[in-house]
């Protein structure tokens, strides 16, 4: 799109919205460089990862959020965050933090996010 831009004389975009929490770090590596040599600055979405960092999923709280069944997206959300690794995880997380009194919403993956450059 970049190079389209360039060729037709087109203003190149300023600014690019994508998934950023712990569970969604793919583009640390492809689409970041990217973002930062063209200057367009990165805005994180979904730090919680539609509430699945909240660990309300895994201890079976999820009734009224977004996971819940009678959600329009509940069913959509429960297959891309459902995965049995995943949820592993996240329960081995919120495990690991109880005794501390740290819910799991407390891990903001923000504090080192690399957007906002540009």
């Amino acid at each position: 799109m970049l190079k389209m831009c360039e060729q037709k004389g087109l203003q190149k975009p300023s600014c690019y919205q994508g998934d950023y929490n712990l569970v969604t770090r793919g583009m640390d590596t492809q689409l970041l460089p990217i973002l930062r040599a063209y200057s367009i600055t990165y805005n994180a979405f979904r730090p919680l990862a539609v509430g699945f960092l909240t660990g309300k999923l895994v201890n079976g709280l999820h009734h009224g959020t977004r996971f819940a069944d009678n959600n329009p997206l509940g069913k959509a959300a429960q297959a891309i965050y459902g995965a049995e690794g995943l949820r592993s995880a996240m329960k081995q997380l919120d495990t690991k933090l109880k005794p501390y009194s740290i819910p799991c919403r407390g891990c903001n993956p923000l504090d080192r996010a690399p957007f906002g450059f540009g």
